[in-house]
């Protein structure tokens, strides 16, 4: 009968490099504080000796078998990189496990039923390039909120200088920020080069979506909503910063053009 796992992300555990070992004691340390766990039940849970694993934690051992770290790994519900500490595991591909880790079962299926048809999208169209596009919608009076709708996009045709920048799409609702991006507007996103001037910002705040730009006023650094320059977000106050704007794909007169921004 599998044992029961407690099943935390690795958030708060440490990488070494240069002293793993250290950092997997540490980690094991603060997976048996964080669940109330004394070392009897977790070499329980874990089934490893007793002794085998005080040893390991408060002897003098410094080594551990390779079979040890595995079943700790597994009773602990991680891989063995996050509780070895070693990092050889990217720090972004980290967070990413820790956040479906944090799904219910309903929403693990779905995010992997997506990857699945990205995947066979790009098998299919072999040497095209795809992105996810964001369809936002917007409330009257009320702004730009994200929606659970979304489209995948080919931007194979997009020139290079563009293409190779952006990592996203959303296409806009409405008209709320003519003449400047016009309704069903699809900005192309970019990540890369953050902190660009004279480009435009997506930021989310207060759960909804604006298009800024960055200013300082009286030696304070603010976003400054595009269609309302009075209205501005402090710096390190946003919920999120989703990028910039590369390009903007529109359709005029039945054909689509590329607006080429901050590149």
């Amino acid at each position: 009968m599998e044992k029961e796992k407690c099943g935390i992300g690795s958030e708060n555990f440490m990488t070494n490099q240069d002293n793993y070992m250290n950092a997997f004691r540490n980690n094991v340390e603060r997976y048996a504080k964080e669940h109330r766990l004394t070392i009897r039940s977790i070499s329980e849970m874990a089934d490893v000796s007793f002794s085998t694993l005080n040893s390991f934690l408060y002897g003098n051992v410094k080594d551990c078998k390779l079979s040890t770290a595995i079943k700790l790994a597994r009773a602990f519900d991680v891989t063995l990189d996050e509780l070895v500490g070693a990092g050889t595991m990217k720090e972004e591909e980290r967070e990413s496990l820790n956040i479906v880790r944090s799904y219910p079962e309903r929403t693990k299926y779905i995010v992997r039923w997506l990857l699945k048809y990205h995947k066979r999208i790009m098998e299919e169209h072999i040497g095209e390039k795809f992105i996810h596009m964001l369809k936002p919608k917007l409330q009257k009076g009320e702004g730009i909120y994200f929606a659970s709708s979304f489209e995948i996009l080919n931007i194979t045709s997009v020139r290079e200088q563009v293409a190779e920048k952006t990592f996203m799409a959303m296409q806009l609702p409405g008209n709320a920020y003519m003449p400047k991006y016009a309704p069903e507007d699809i900005l192309l996103i970019g990540k890369e080069g953050y902190g660009e001037s004279n480009v435009d910002y997506i930021v989310v705040y207060n759960h909804k979506i604006y298009l800024t730009k960055k200013c300082t006023l009286e030696n304070e650094k603010y976003y400054v909503d595009i269609a309302n320059t009075l209205f501005r977000i402090p710096m390190g106050a946003e919920e999120r910063v989703i990028g910039y704007v590369v390009g903007v794909l529109s359709n005029e007169t039945g054909k689509i053009r590329t607006v080429v921004s901050g590149v």
